[in-house]
């Protein structure tokens, strides 16, 4: 299932998949999203696994895995 428009806080508890673009390289990324960040910027952000920290806008083909 690919995640159009959804609310960053439903994500949490999900296991996801994504890509995540930084610079010149790609990243292909799976796990359970474990932490959800609100900033007084706008940029959510996701950790999967207690682990590194992604803003939601960075991510490409962010999908729901079952």
């Amino acid at each position: 299932m690919t995640v159009a428009h959804i609310n960053a806080l439903e994500l949490l508890g999900k296991q996801v998949s994504f890509v995540y673009k930084q610079d010149e390289h790609s990243f292909d990324c799976e796990g359970l999203i474990t932490d959800v960040v609100f900033s007084i910027s706008g940029e959510s952000q996701i950790s999967l696994n207690d682990g590194d920290f992604y803003c939601l806008s960075d991510l490409q083909r962010l999908e729901i895995v079952n």
